[in-house]
């Protein structure tokens, strides 16, 4: 089909009741034969996305992969190039700034450090902590950093966070003492996350608990072992996450489950081990991540899955076993979400990356193809055809080329114009603005809804 085509595509004035949202399809983006030139990606267990989109993996013998938005694979750093061999040992966390420098800590090393886009390193920590001689730093488990820079580090057998800020001046924040009251102790920091106001969250996964740390300093223990108070119960939480509003999530990774602490200190399970209730349970989750809209994102390492958890509570699993259908999953360690709502999965032990993101509608033989969220939670694929036999002519009012598919919208139908976020004709995409022409009404006849 012509663009020129597209001036009389057919289409409706019939749409459900409900959310239309872009239906998702996933993709594996990056696996072990990493950028294809000798340079493979082995057991990864570390992933960052920035900004822009880019995503960052590091696999094993600390070499360290970027995947673009557009998909195009190279490898960003390694240990083994020249003048590294002293930098790292067991990438473990990364995190990125809107600078392009990328951020590692290491465990096995007892170290972090700052990557710059043109490869340089710069050690940020190391195993004599803030080198007063008395508060070391063992096996960093992961890293974060504020929008101004400020970068914070935990120490999982040191039992302590590090502040390090721009200048280079490092600051314990957080250590064994926990909130210093003598009853909310702190043992083996495991993840932290940080607010857009340079707050710190961090779990404490060997006295099952988490605390916030203020920017200025003030500790709070947010929950603990007792969970919700009401029976259900955190137990190992390692993942942790805070979304734009100041809500906190925990993943209890030993009790199956994630909590919401609410920024009124009310404490929520959002999540247990019976999954979505469909049969696909939630096991040993230790990770998850939080989109721009609350939406929360959990991967189970046992269960060999992933989950999303609306702001209105709704559960669905978004990515099992088999993966894309073609390349399978296993042991998924780490789980992020990009700013146009694309979610990455690393698979551990099958050495790959998978991406749930937005598909396309298509037009042929004049079946209109869009896939969208129906009423509830289940996604369907809409086959759409006319069922009167005179042409329904649009007046084309917008169409942009999309250059980078995930920089889309969603399907939406006000008053006489239809916007299509991704309509494929060929190798290009379009997102198209059609404006209804004709004053009769439009029928449209529905011949498939596929759940996806």
């Amino acid at each position: 089909m012509s663009f020129n085509n597209l001036a009389k595509i057919l289409f409706f004035a019939f749409f459900l009741p409900g959310t239309y949202l872009s239906a998702q399809t996933i993709t594996q983006v990056l696996d072990a034969s990493g950028d294809g030139e000798g340079n493979i990606l082995l057991s990864p267990q570390s992933l960052a996305v920035d900004s822009l989109g880019n995503v960052f993996v590091g696999g094993l013998g600390d070499t360290f992969f970027k995947v673009t938005a557009n998909g195009t694979v190279s490898k960003f750093w390694a240990r083994s190039d020249p003048g590294n061999d002293g930098s790292l040992l067991a990438n473990f966390s990364l995190a990125t700034d809107d600078d392009g420098n990328i951020y590692v800590a290491a465990t096995d090393s007892n170290n972090a450090i700052r990557i710059a886009p043109n490869g340089s390193y710069t050690e940020l920590l190391n195993e004599d902590g803030d080198n007063t001689g008395d508060n070391f730093f063992t096996y960093a488990a992961s890293v974060a950093v504020t929008a101004d820079g400020t970068v914070f580090v935990t120490g999982l057998l040191s039992h302590n966070v590090y502040s390090i800020a721009t200048d280079g001046s490092i600051t314990r924040v957080l250590d064994f003492s926990g909130d210093g009251t003598g009853d909310n102790f702190f043992l083996n920091a495991r993840i932290v996350a940080i607010d857009t106001a340079g707050n710190a969250y961090v779990t404490g996964q060997g006295t099952h608990n988490a605390f916030k740390v203020a920017s200025d300093g003030t500790i709070t223990e947010l929950i603990n072992e007792s969970g919700d108070g009401s029976g259900n119960l955190l137990n190992t939480p390692t993942g942790i996450a805070v979304d734009v509003l100041g809500n906190v999530y925990v993943a209890g990774a030993f009790s199956n489950n994630v909590f919401k602490i609410s920024t009124d200190s009310v404490i929520t399970q959002i999540i247990d081990g019976s999954g979505d209730g469909e049969g696909n349970a939630l096991l040993t989750p230790i990770d998850i991540t939080v989109d721009a809209k609350s939406n929360v994102y959990v991967a189970g390492l046992d269960s060999v899955n992933a989950f999303r958890i609306t702001s209105a509570g709704a559960i669905t699993q978004i990515i099992g076993s088999n993966g894309d259908g073609d390349n399978g999953l296993v042991s998924p360690q780490r789980i992020r979400v990009d700013s146009w709502d694309n979610v990455y999965v690393l698979g551990t032990f099958s050495s790959n990356l998978l991406k749930i993101g937005q598909s396309a509608a298509s037009y042929d033989a004049g079946v209109l193809s869009i896939p969208v969220l129906a009423v509830g939670n289940p996604y369907y694929q809409l086959d759409l055809i006319i069922s009167n036999e005179a042409p329904i002519e649009f007046q084309v009012e917008a169409a942009t080329v999309i250059p980078n598919p995930n920089l889309v919208s969603t399907a939406t139908f006000a008053g006489d114009t239809l916007t299509i976020p991704q309509l494929v004709f060929g190798d290009l995409r379009y997102r198209l603005d059609l404006k209804l022409t004709s004053e009769n009404p439009i029928t449209l006849q529905l011949t498939v809804a596929q759940e996806l």
